[in-house]
């Protein structure tokens, strides 16, 4: 059975309008197939260890290839434990909404304890960046009050979206789609509008998702 990690960043649950959607997605993936084993890492509910003091020091320490100390290989640890589990999902579901134009900062730092040298990517001058993780899907479902697709308006402002996206890709070697509630600050019917194309494409890549 395939496992499918659904990374929530939204504190709202129900109330929001990424984790209905999302619940609606795994509903319908679900119902489609094979069954999924579902993972679901609430950032809300984790504690994630802060990047300084030793755990910084054991960072570089690992990408210099100098041994670690107790403490220092004791939060090096921490790390390799919530990369590992991204690591073994077959597929990734980030439920994200936008905060501030970006995004929300739960994420982020999630994002700053995996994404490590030498543990999930390699840099050179001749290659640049190298992912050193097992290709995978991944579905960015989001929601916003205004729009950020081609026509808005507001491209310009897309600093969370386009963020993510490069992260997956560059550093988690991820095919990346995506789906967009937006806006959620509009008149009724735009609103209306924006939220059921969101669920009708979360039922169609359902189908086929892998």
């Amino acid at each position: 059975m395939k496992t499918l990690l659904v990374i929530q960043c939204t504190p709202r649950n129900e109330n929001s309008n990424t984790m209905p959607l999302a619940e609606h997605f795994i509903t319908s993936l679900q119902s489609s197939g094979p069954s999924w084993n579902i993972d679901k890492l609430n950032l809300w509910d984790e504690s994630f260890p802060e990047m300084n003091g030793e755990i910084l020091t054991a960072k570089y320490a690992f990408f210099e290839g100098q041994p670690l100390n107790d403490e220092q290989a004791h939060g090096w640890s921490q790390v390799r434990q919530h990369l590992e589990r991204f690591s073994r999902a077959d597929a990734v579901v980030v439920v994200m909404p936008i905060w501030n134009l970006n995004v929300p900062y739960v994420l982020k730092h999630y994002i700053d304890v995996i994404t490590q040298p030498g543990l999930c990517f390699s840099w050179s001058q001749e290659t640049g960046y190298q992912s050193l993780l097992q290709n995978k899907t991944a579905l960015v479902l989001s929601s916003s009050g205004q729009g950020f697709h081609p026509g808005s308006g507001n491209e310009n402002d897309d600093f969370g979206l386009n963020y993510i996206e490069r992260w997956l890709v560059t550093f988690m070697n991820c095919h990346v789609q995506k789906i967009a509630s937006a806006p959620t600050e509009a008149d009724e019917s735009r609103v209306l509008t924006a939220k059921r194309q969101a669920y009708d494409q979360a039922s169609l890549l359902a189908k086929n998702f892998k």
